[in-house]
């Protein structure tokens, strides 16, 4: 719908949007239909079939009635696609996904992702040695938050930049230089303390989610957009970096706490198909309980931890 509001604001007067797509299932036919519609304020397009199973959308800012002549080459099917009853979701930057005619959970990446957490707990549990009792709670919540924001800043990104290998070579980097610096800082100067850690990272995240709402309505260059939205999308990274150094610091075994990390990223990533229901925003909302989990934990264990060392 945002790329389509985008387009209207390039027609002039008299302009006028052809597109065409090869609608196989007439939920897909609909579906484009009530997101041109969306992105016109209410006006409906009109709707011709080509050939087999080509569908030509057209809609703009003048009457489109005016234009039917000239293709009456080609049956008019608006009225078919109106009267279709099957319920479809359109599709947004927040929810994307356009072969999906609604929203639904699917039944066989539910399966897959059972056998993917079971396999790799037994894995893990095998080679690290690690159990219930000497588990590290607040590495695996900072695991699963981490995987969560990574995927969000790959999907937000695309709306920048593309969706291509430049897309993940911009995330990647800007995870590793977040990552550079957040242990730089350590070297050079020490941990900061946790309750500090988490309450930038909070309010990072909540910036991140808001930025998301708002920045359809910014009238700034594009290319500070672009900075902007990079750094609001990947600035948690660089305090999970802090809240990460601060557990190793504090871990009895490094073994453990890299382990129980590497089983919150499994769960984090496997939480990301979340957003094929509830949207890519959800993912934040997902980050940020995984996040206070590891903050609540961090608190517990490192109390108790501290007081019998002492």
């Amino acid at each position: 719908v945002e790329a389509f509001k985008e387009t209207r604001k390039l027609l002039n007067d008299d302009g006028l949007i052809c597109l065409s797509f090869w609608a196989m299932h007439p939920d897909l036919a609909k579906k484009l239909y009530l997101m041109l519609e969306e992105a016109f304020d209410g006006e409906a397009p009109v709707v011709y079939r080509t050939h087999h199973y080509g569908t030509a959308f057209l809609i703009g800012n003048k009457n489109i009635k005016t234009l039917q002549a000239q293709y009456k080459t080609y049956p008019e099917i608006t009225s078919n696609i109106i009267k279709n009853k099957s319920k479809v979701d359109i599709a947004t930057d927040n929810w994307p996904f356009f072969y999906m005619p609604k929203k639904v959970y699917p039944l066989s990446y539910i399966i897959m992702i059972l056998l993917i957490l079971i396999i790799s707990t037994f894995y893990v549990k095998n080679l690290s040695g690690i159990s219930f009792r000497n588990f590290s709670f607040p590495c695996f919540f900072l695991g699963a938050g981490f995987m969560l924001i990574e995927t969000k800043g790959i999907t937000e990104l695309s709306l920048y930049f593309g969706s291509t290998w430049i897309v993940i070579s911009i995330v990647i980097s800007a995870i590793l230089i977040m990552a550079y610096f957040a242990n730089l800082i350590i070297l050079k100067m020490n941990t900061p303390s946790n309750n500090l850690i988490y309450f930038c990272l909070f309010i990072s995240l909540l910036f991140g989610l808001i930025f998301t709402y708002i920045r359809n309505y910014l009238s700034i260059p594009f290319y500070f957009d672009q900075i902007f939205g990079t750094l609001f999308l990947t600035i948690p990274l660089f305090f999970s970096g802090f809240a990460f150094s601060y557990e190793l610091k504090m871990a009895r075994s490094v073994m453990v706490a890299l382990s129980s990390n590497i089983i919150g990223a499994m769960v984090g990533g496997c939480l990301e198909y979340n957003a094929m229901y509830f949207g890519f925003r959800s993912l934040y909302i997902l980050a940020i309980f995984m996040y206070l989990f590891s903050f609540i934990t961090s608190k517990n264990m490192n109390g108790i931890f501290i007081k019998k060392a002492g």
